[in-house]
């Protein structure tokens, strides 16, 4: 059972899923392009960077401000990454863009952080300017636009992590937009054990906050599972998805059979609604206390945001206290790059040690709300 007050993450209820099984796209239902769904995001930029024939040796820009796990499979690859601005607002630097491209540059990623759409347009532009390949990273965003056209539509390939919004276990999506080769990967096939493990764990995150809106067809293989001897195949029984780092040993996983059920089943368009109904109850409140401040003080139509950032003026690490008062408040100060020189970017280095998360998933009550809202006040 968590420690926390309120849930951290969003759990599998009959509230949230669909008796037919609808196509999941970031905004591209119906996409009819090449696509792959591996174990996880980190995992499908490593393949991606495949795909689009980059070499070891090639260099990628990286954005600054990003989890080590987009970082490590680029280098885990064998390419060389270097990283370029963004502002406090996680606004791309496109002068510091263009300054760090080479001759050796073969591809740009780029974050729409936290489900908020960048200038899409201005970067394909770029990319296309200086013949470099765009790698849209959509690991925060669940459906969007940006300048009318859906997200996960712009980059040569896209990143989806479904972790962050659905109720699974694993699981992300490789768009190759702009993709010459015919994509395959020898995937390693599922093990039987990691199946029940799986369908333990979503009964678990489950029944710590659920009052019994968890689907009953699982609770048979939970059963199963307490009585299964962990012998042969015991590996994939201690696979765990709550690491922030790339396990090379896992790049031929594809996303596990009950993660695809539960994100084939998930009702996007409840999910989308319910995020952005939370977003919007937290942001009224929580920008009429002083000394709080919201990177984005308004939620434009079409955004269906992962968490809501927000910096505690003149506090650093806030996320500590309010974790010790129950709330799952993080920031990514615990997995910035090793290899970014915070004091070559002091406004990446503010936000790793200022921007907080808090959750905003469909899962959360009112009741869990005004708590937020309750221990933010008490931050000083």
């Amino acid at each position: 059972m968590s420690s926390f007050i309120v849930p951290k993450k969003q759990w599998l209820s009959t509230q949230f899923l669909t008796a037919r099984a609808a196509s999941v796209g970031g905004g591209l239902n119906g996409y009819s392009g090449k696509r792959l769904s591996p174990f996880w995001a980190r995992n499908a930029i490593f393949h991606g960077l495949s795909f689009l024939k980059v070499s070891p040796g090639d260099r990628v820009l990286v954005p600054s401000y990003i989890c080590r796990a987009a970082v490590e499979p680029i280098v885990s690859y064998g390419a060389n990454v270097d990283f370029y601005r963004v502002d406090r607002n996680c606004r791309l630097d496109f002068e510091d863009i263009v300054s760090k491209i080479t001759s050796s540059t073969k591809a740009l990623l780029a974050v729409h952080y936290f489900g908020f759409p960048q200038e899409m347009g201005r970067v394909q532009a770029l990319c296309r300017q200086h013949r470099i390949f765009l790698i849209e990273d959509c690991a925060h965003v669940l459906e969007g636009h940006s300048e009318g056209k859906p997200l996960g539509s712009f980059g040569d390939i896209s990143v989806f992590s479904w972790k962050k919004f659905l109720p699974v276990y694993d699981g992300a999506d490789l768009l190759l937009n702009n993709v010459a080769v015919e994509p395959t990967i020898s995937w390693e096939r599922e093990k039987s054990l990691f199946t029940i493990k799986v369908a333990k764990n979503l009964i678990e995150d489950a029944s710590g906050w659920s009052t019994g809106q968890v689907l009953g067809s699982f609770a048979r293989l939970l059963q199963e599972c307490k009585s299964q001897p962990v012998t042969a195949g015991a590996s994939a029984f201690t696979v765990t998805t709550d690491t922030d780092s790339f396990d090379p040993s896992l790049i031929r996983w594809s996303m596990s059979r009950l993660s695809r059920w539960v994100k084939a089943h998930s009702d996007v368009p409840a999910i989308v609604q319910a995020r952005r109904s939370h977003y919007r109850y937290l942001q009224d409140r929580l920008m009429k206390i002083p000394g709080v401040s919201l990177l984005h003080s308004c939620l434009p139509d079409g955004v269906c945001p992962w968490i809501l950032p927000l910096v505690f003026d003149g506090i650093t690490d806030a996320h500590l206290a309010l974790r010790r008062m129950g709330i799952p408040a993080v920031t990514w100060g615990g997995v910035r790059p090793a290899s970014m020189r915070s004091e070559d970017y002091p406004d990446a280095h503010f936000l790793y040690d200022n921007l907080v998360f808090l959750p905003v998933h469909q899962s959360l009550t009112k009741s869990d709300l005004d708590v937020m809202v309750e221990t933010v006040s008490k931050i000083k």
